[in-house]
């Protein structure tokens, strides 16, 4: 079985072995957003090369949604699935058994549908369908992908100490830039300023988000914790970007952090800081 997925968290969504439908939907830069009724279709294939004994559909969330329904071949696997728990927020992942006896080998259809009442949103970041003895086959795939990207822009978010589920609040925007030289995909960045405050993050399998915390390195108060609020494409205005810290190379792989509009470059294209 191929890797099989939807990616939504770019735009276009990065698609492999499937083709995707949908009613009443909207395309953000960093999701696919379902309204009232709506829903998606995603046709993959068995090819039938392996024995397949059943299947793990992942849906992962922007935040705690809508219910939801997911039905493979006519066969509901979940009717209605509740993403997150009250009181939580934040990106979810719903994972579903699929019996090996609802896939056929050839054409197969995954239908998720908004099976809430009112007018809220079903935002979903990804879908994959995994055979059962390799979860995260469409992932890895998912995570060699995303790390052909050079440029990644984050919208955060930031919650100071003892605030509660609802206290996270607009953060700055979090770019930066990886330079490969071999296949490492980061799993987590770590960075000092210039005034001396440090942060660090551990992001997504898939690059498409972080959690972290960050804060003065003296401070005696807690450090501030920081997530990802969405991701989309760099900035059309981005022309040309200066690298502010880079850690050492690993692997073939280095990391800068990057500021947008740096004096060199807003006249013109090219940049001398820009390596």
């Amino acid at each position: 079985m191929e890797p099989t997925f939807a990616d939504f968290s770019t735009k276009p969504a990065r698609l492999s072995n499937v083709v995707v439908g949908h009613h009443r939907c909207g395309v953000a830069s960093s999701h696919l957003a379902l309204g009232g009724a709506g829903w998606i279709k995603l046709d993959f294939t068995v090819d039938g090369q392996e024995e397949v004994a059943g299947a793990v559909v992942k849906v992962s969330t922007l935040d705690p949604a809508v219910p939801m329904d997911v039905v493979v071949n006519g066969k509901a696997l979940a009717e209605p699935v509740v993403t997150g728990a009250a009181g939580t927020s934040g990106p979810q992942d719903v994972l579903l058994t699929v019996p090996g006896e609802v896939l056929t080998v050839g054409d197969n259809l995954l239908e998720i549908r908004n099976a809430g009442s009112g007018e809220g949103l079903l935002r979903l970041r990804a879908v994959t369908v995994n055979p059962e003895h390799d979860k995260n086959r469409s992932e890895r795939d998912m995570a060699v992908r995303a790390a052909t990207r050079s440029v990644f822009a984050f919208s955060t978010e930031r919650r100071v100490p003892g605030a509660g589920p609802g206290g996270w609040q607009p953060g700055p925007r979090l770019l930066f830039h990886i330079h490969r030289g071999g296949q490492a995909v980061p799993t987590q960045l770590s960075w000092r300023g210039v005034d001396g405050s440090e942060a660090v993050i551990g992001l997504r399998e898939d690059l498409s988000g972080f959690r972290g915390t960050g804060g003065p390195p003296t401070a005696r108060r807690p450090s501030t914790a920081a997530r990802s609020r969405s991701a989309g494409p760099t900035p059309k205005a981005l022309r040309a970007l200066r690298t502010i810290s880079s850690p050492p190379r690993r692997s073939g792989t280095a990391i800068g952090l990057l500021q947008e509009n740096c004096m060199c470059c807003s006249t013109r294209a090219g940049c001398p800081s820009a390596a």
